[in-house]
């Protein structure tokens, strides 16, 4: 049997397990901020000051529970702590993610968060504080 290798030692070769990340939360990434996942808060950098009147993307991206985008076509809306802001209409998430178009209407430092509409159990996420100027 010089040379010969059994059935029982080729059964698992070659294969990679699969892991399928389930989407649990939604994050909110603003100007000047990377998504980082695996990470604690699974993004780097900060807010970039925005200025009053201009608008400014957001990233939205679907998520697992250690901040991987997971594709998804959810609709979000977004909301911010500047009652004088200007939003965007609800969309559809592509892929996982969208980017969403915020005009900061005063003065002050504000937080934008994103709501999945479509399924209420995805945890909704706040971005980080940023200032308006």
């Amino acid at each position: 049997m010089h040379g010969l290798v059994s059935q029982s030692t080729i059964t698992n070769a070659g294969f990679y397990r699969l892991i399928k990340r389930p989407f649990v939360k939604l994050q909110v990434l603003m100007p000047g901020e990377t998504a980082a996942p695996n990470t604690p808060t699974g993004k780097t950098g900060t807010p970039d000051a925005q200025a009053v009147g201009m608008p400014f993307n957001v990233t939205v991206n679907a998520v697992d529970e250690v901040w991987n985008v997971v594709p998804s076509t959810d609709t979000v809306t977004i909301t911010t702590s500047d009652s004088t802001a200007s939003l965007p209409a609800d969309a559809a998430l592509s892929g996982g993610t969208r980017a969403f178009s915020v005009t900061f209407g005063s003065t002050g430092t504000f937080t934008v968060t994103a709501t999945d509409v479509t399924d209420a159990t995805k945890t909704a996420n706040t971005g980080s504080p940023t200032a308006a100027q």
